[in-house]
């Protein structure tokens, strides 16, 4: 049995056999390029889905610190109306001291 082992090892193969050995070589490379090519692209889905993850939460944080800037911004208008309108009255309070120093009494109203 190890002679036949032995004979069949050492004899090239038939043509027939040989092609037959060159497409399953052509096959498996093709196979070895194909499973490349997938690997790379899940490489690169991977990190196009990452980046897509990092850019959504950066836009759902401006969203969000623009919504609450919107917010404090009527607060703080309130906060400048109400300085505003106790600044007219200091105002009006002086000027009227200024025209009662002048001799002029003058209503506003």
């Amino acid at each position: 049995m190890t002679d036949l082992l032995n004979k069949y090892k050492d004899c090239s193969p038939s043509p027939k056999g040989q092609m037959t050995i060159d497409h399953f070589e052509r096959l498996r490379l093709i196979a070895d390029k194909e499973r490349e090519r997938r690997a790379a692209k899940g490489i690169l889905q991977c990190f196009i889905t990452a980046v897509c993850f990092v850019i959504g939460i950066f836009a759902a944080a401006f969203t969000f610190y623009n919504i609450y800037e919107y917010n404090q911004s009527f607060d703080r208008c309130e906060a400048l109306l109400e300085q505003i309108h106790a600044n007219t009255a200091i105002l009006d309070q002086e000027i009227n001291e200024l025209r009662a120093q002048m001799g002029e009494v003058v209503d506003y109203e």
